[in-house]
């Protein structure tokens, strides 16, 4: 048989079962020389089945796992999207926050994917550039031998368990993205759970300060601290930013006085300023109420 021949009768086989022929031959030849050739073949045919197996495995793992993490992510979007449409509208900068919010959690979950699928074509290539050199011929008494196959047995066994290794590594990876993940939706949720709450707390402010006309003259308590306060009541519509430079009780309720452009403006503090001195602050008055804010780009 030539070499040619030789060449593509091995490599049509899998690679357990050259490994097991090349170990049987290794143990019935008595030819030192041709023996420490089979026995470096060998070592390498060990590990590259072993590598193989486990790629293919890690590969159908990887898989399965990011097409169930696409579906949890597509059902969490429907449950979001439905939540949304049934909320009230809110104000074009809070539409902008939560937009870049989404943004950033879509693009960090692209990144990932893409990562994901590069990795693969990265293992499938190496897979292939690393195939195994089978150019070394087995004879066929080798092959027919009966120990050729208690060794292959035995050989499947020992890459039963490096296959197993190689696995827990991979598990090890995926867990940490998974974590990674997990993560980021749960800044989301503070997120979204923090503006409730200023909503809620806006709305408490509002009742707690209404404008409310007397009988005559249209008496306004709010107007009338903001007199006291030296600074000018907030119209409704009106948005400012600013410096906190005074917090200040008027009647038994808390005003924050807010600098903005030189002249000094009054704000409902509620039950309990969130705010002190020296902060850059946002304000708005709407029909519901009045509702602040930290100014983001300002440090303290």
């Amino acid at each position: 048989m030539n070499e040619s021949t030789t060449s593509t009768t091995a490599q049509d086989k899998g690679p357990l079962e050259h490994c097991a022929e090349l170990a049987t031959w290794h143990q019935l030849e008595t030819d030192p020389a041709q023996k420490e050739r089979i026995a470096a073949e060998l070592a390498q045919c060990v590990m590259q089945a072993a590598k193989e197996e486990a790629q293919r495995q890690a590969e159908q793992e990887a898989k399965e796992k990011a097409e169930a993490e696409k579906k949890a992510e597509a059902d969490k979007a429907a449950k979001a999207e439905k939540k949304e449409q049934e909320a009230k509208a809110k104000d074009e900068a809070e539409a902008k926050a939560k937009a870049a919010e989404a943004a950033e959690h879509a693009a960090w979950e692209k990144d990932m994917l893409e990562r994901m699928e590069t990795r693969e074509r990265e293992q499938r290539t190496t897979a292939q550039e690393r195939t195994l050199d089978r150019g070394l011929e087995v004879p066929q008494h080798i092959r027919e031998s009966a120990t050729y196959q208690q060794i292959l047995e035995a050989q499947r066994e020992t890459q039963a368990r490096l296959v197993e290794e190689q696995a827990r590594r991979y598990a090890a990876e995926q867990q940490a993205t998974m974590y990674q993940g997990l993560r980021n939706e749960a800044r989301m949720e503070a997120y979204e759970a923090q503006e409730e709450n200023r909503e809620r707390k806006a709305e408490h402010e509002a009742r707690q300060d209404p404008a409310t006309p007397g009988v005559e003259g249209k008496f306004d308590p709010y107007e009338k601290a903001a007199k006291e306060l030296d600074a000018k009541p907030m119209k409704e519509g009106q948005e400012i930013e600013g410096e906190v430079v005074e917090v200040a009780k008027v009647d038994g309720k808390n005003y924050y006085v807010v600098e903005q452009d030189g002249e000094r403006v009054a704000v409902p503090a509620g039950d309990k300023p969130e705010h002190e001195k020296g902060d850059e602050i946002t304000a708005s008055r709407t029909k519901e109420g009045f509702e602040t804010g930290e100014a983001y780009g300002y440090g303290r």
